[in-house]
C-alpha cells in the first residue's frame, strides 16, 4: 500500500480533477479498533503480520480506480474519485464488514477478533485543505461509539 505522502500528493491532484470535472471526491478512513491490545497480547511481530493481512484485504476490497494506503499505525485511507457519497458510504460499509468478518489466526493458531471503525468526508462539503481533517473527525466520532462499527459521513 501507498504511504501518507503519496496519499496527500494524490489528494491534491484528485481535488483539482474533481473541481475541473465537477465530479465528487471522497476520502474514507479506517482504524482498527483496540489494535494496541493485539500488540500487547501477542507482540509487535504479530501486530505487523496482522497489518499486512489487513493491507492485503484492502487491496482485494477496493475498486481498481481507488487509492488505498496506510497512513498511520493501524489506520488506512481510501481515496475515491468520481464517487457519490451514497456509493462511498456503501463501499465503506462493505470494507468494514470485510474486516469485521476476517478470520485472523496468530502464528500459534489463536483466533484474534478484528474490528474496525470508519469515517469519511467528501470534497463537495470540504475544501482540499480540510478534507483529510474532516475525514479524521468523522472517524473519531465513529470510534466514540464503542462496540459498534459505525461511520459518520460529513
Amino acid at each position: 500500500l501507498a504511504d501518507i505522502r503519496y496519499l496527500k500528493n494524490n489528494i491534491t491532484m484528485a481535488f483539482e480533477r474533481s473541481k475541473n470535472s465537477q465530479q465528487p471526491l471522497t476520502l474514507l478512513l479506517i482504524d482498527l479498533d483496540d489494535f494496541h491490545s493485539i500488540n500487547r497480547r501477542f507482540g509487535f511481530k504479530e501486530g505487523d503480520r496482522l497489518l499486512k493481512k489487513m493491507a492485503e484485504l484492502l487491496i482485494l476490497t477496493v475498486r481498481q480506480q481507488d487509492l488505498a494506503c496506510r497512513f498511520a499505525g493501524d489506520r488506512f485511507a481510501i481515496l475515491l474519485e468520481n464517487t457519490e457519497q451514497n456509493t462511498a458510504s456503501l463501499l465503506l460499509s462493505d470494507t468494514l464488514n470485510s474486516i469485521n468478518h476476517f478470520k485472523y489466526y496468530t502464528q500459534n493458531g489463536e483466533r484474534v477478533e478484528v474490528r474496525a471503525s470508519g469515517g469519511m468526508a467528501s470534497a463537495k462539503s470540504s475544501a482540499e485543505n480540510t478534507l483529510f481533517e474532516e475525514a479524521k473527525l468523522s472517524l473519531f466520532r465513529a470510534k466514540e461509539r464503542r462496540n459498534k462499527t459505525t461511520f459518520v459521513a460529513i
